[in-house]
């Protein structure tokens, strides 16, 4: 039986006390608020217009940047200068299916520039997605510096929310801008979390809750089910998909008029001559989806789209019907938390819904009919609850009475490093807590005389190093000895904020990795990487074991090479010669040994027998295999 409480009521009894002013940010696809812990309560600060959001738009004139709706108003005059949807692109590169998902239904240029997007203003201007995010949020940390009283510059810290499903290089984006926009980062929490925080489920009379959060913003969907323990939080199921949001309804509906506009009356509006009309058809769109939230019909004014054309009539039914694939999309989610959870749909004690993508039609009904016995929670404003518990968040960062381990968030996926012959070993699991104590592992050279041992780090699951995200590398200079005698070990850790710590340390000298987007592989999302590995998990357990054994073998070529090295005479010569026609084909093929290469392999080995033991080194025989 849930527990009814008033939201203010719960914060309060918090009595939250921090040492200095509390923000929270919600930086939204679409919009962005500011909460401010002010006398105990959260308060979503008002922006000059009025609104308690403002669009994530910039416009980049030459005197200088225009943020939210002002900016957003200037898309019919100077559509190619207005920059948004840059939670879509940030930390990502240009090849990203994401990216090219949505090229075509945006009304700014996007080009490739070092493997980046990056959005083309003209006359040789450009600029990245994260310029365009600290832009947002310096208009955030300026409303707050005018609205809150006495506010220094130098305190201004904050905690800035991010979908659960962000890879590393989207949370070092969001970092990165936040340190352009001059704001202090308490941390890095989820949207759900947050919420969760919003509704104050932090406390010890909710243990044993289960509390389901669906949050459906303007460019994301996430899912998380916390359990509530001696009021903390741990999530015990999760999904999520960075391009399912209130921005994909837009871009289907906009798919439908797209259709009938072509064939109907000959008009391309994905032509780029078309792009003032691409722009209403858009804000139509969007209009069209809220209203519908409400009534069973609108008319959509295509004559604003172009001269002429003949109004239609869009029902509710068909809007239904357009977005039903996204529906189905969100449903699927619901589903993988839960069963990942192993928590069965009755013992969920609360639904939460945020973000303004939330209100639909569409996502409410298919909520019910999931939930048919819960209701449906949004006494907060769903476009200001992340904002509200990103606020009370950082206030518990700022109050030196409480331990801040109020929230077990864990990693979305696993972290690794690439081996020889493309292997791949995780070394931090995923659903690991964050933060995380360092987990070291040790690596060691694989080559005879090896000046140096790289370590290429990997987000993803696969077993073949290739087939996951590739985070970055980074090189660490050792001695020339025989392979496996130089031992290097690797640390890897998450910080509060869930982004990767990685270094390694010889000789008292520590280099680290530096994840940096343009040097990251396209990669997909992270429940695309999941769905891949599952539906990969056989045949990638088959390339493992051919892997393996091409490692094991390039392990013992060079342990022999070493051996006979140590002692030059014509037998030794002779192994070496044989060793170099398998070691030839190792370098010229990529296939799975053959029983030939086998074959001789194990009659070398034979030969070689007497001098290993010599030097007592011992191979991993290939008779057994």
């Amino acid at each position: 039986m849930a527990v009814v409480e008033n939201v203010d009521d719960k914060l309060a009894r918090l009595k939250l006390n921090p040492s200095k002013p509390a923000f929270g940010i919600d930086l939204g696809t679409t919009n962005s608020a500011i909460g401010y812990l002010h006398n105990g309560r959260v308060e979503i600060l008002n922006f000059e217009d009025g609104t308690r959001t403002i669009p994530s738009y910039v416009c980049y004139n030459p005197d200088g940047p225009t943020v939210g709706n002002q900016a957003r108003r200037l898309m019919s005059t100077k559509n190619k200068l207005v920059a948004y949807d840059a939670k879509r692109m940030i930390g990502l590169n240009y090849e990203n299916s994401a990216i090219q998902q949505n090229k075509d239904f945006w009304t700014f240029t996007v080009v490739e520039q070092n493997k980046r997007p990056v959005y083309d203003l003209g006359n040789g201007r450009k600029i990245l997605p994260e310029q365009v995010s600290a832009d947002v949020l310096k208009e955030l940390k300026k409303i707050a510096l005018e609205r809150v009283e006495g506010l220094n510059e130098s305190e201004f810290q904050a905690v800035i929310t991010v979908p659960d499903y962000f890879n590393q290089a989207q949370k070092q984006g969001t970092m990165n801008a936040a340190q352009e926009a001059g704001i202090d980062v308490l941390g890095l929490i989820t949207e759900p979390n947050a919420a969760a925080f919003a509704y104050g489920y932090d406390h010890n009379r909710f243990d044993d809750y289960s509390i389901f959060v669906f949050d459906m913003g303007g460019g994301t969907c996430d899912i998380s089910i916390l359990k509530v323990k001696e009021g903390k939080f741990e999530i015990v199921g999760r999904a999520g998909d960075n391009q399912l949001g209130g921005r994909d309804f837009d871009n289907l509906l906009m798919n439908y008029y797209a259709n009938i506009l072509k064939e109907q009356h000959g008009v391309d509006i994905f032509d780029p001559n078309e792009t003032r009309g691409k722009i209403r058809l858009r804000e139509l769109c969007e209009e069209a989806k809220k209203r519908l939230t409400n009534t069973d019909m609108d008319i959509v004014e295509l004559s604003h789209v172009k001269n002429d054309l003949p109004d239609h009539e869009l029902t509710y039914d068909i809007f239904r019907k357009e977005v039903n694939s996204l529906v189905v999309r969100a449903k699927k989610l619901c589903e993988n938390a839960l069963k990942e959870s192993k928590i069965d749909i009755s013992e969920i004690d609360e639904v939460l819904l945020v973000g303004g993508s939330c209100r639909m039609r569409v996502i409410k009904k298919m909520l019910k009919e999931f939930f048919p016995n819960q209701a449906l929670k949004e006494s907060i404003n769903p476009d200001e609850a992340i904002a509200y518990g990103a606020t009370v968040r950082a206030a518990q960062f700022l109050d030196s009475n409480l331990d801040n381990k109020a929230l077990l968030e864990k990693l979305p996926i696993g972290i690794g490093v690439g081996l020889l012959e493309d292997r791949y070993e995780i070394v931090l699991r995923r659903n690991t807590h964050i933060p995380c104590k360092p987990v070291k592992k040790n690596y060691v050279t694989s080559f005879n005389n090896q000046e140096a041992l790289k370590f290429v780090i990997y987000e993803g699951e696969r077993v073949i190093a290739s087939k996951n995200t590739c985070l970055g590398s980074f090189t660490v200079k050792v001695p020339k000895k025989p392979a496996g005698e130089i031992t290097v070990p690797l640390t890897m850790s998450i910080n509060r904020n869930g982004i990767l710590v990685a270094y390694a340390e010889y000789n008292g000298e520590r280099t680290q990795l530096a994840i940096e987007s343009d040097k990251m592989t396209s990669g997909d999302g992270i429940q695309e990487m999941l769905n891949a590995l599952e539906v990969n998990r056989q045949t990638d357990k088959a390339a493992e074991e051919a892997q393996r054994a091409r490692s094991q073998l390039r392990t013992n070529i060079e342990f022999i090479k070493a051996a006979c090295e140590k002692e030059s005479n014509k037998k030794n010569s002779n192994l070496i010669k044989k060793i170099k026609e398998i070691d030839d084909w190792l370098s010229k093929s990529k296939a799975p040994l053959t029983q030939e290469i086998r074959d001789k392999f194990i009659s070398i080995e034979d030969e070689a027998k007497t001098l290993l033991n010599k030097y007592h080194k011992t191979l991993t025989s290939f008779k057994t295999n």
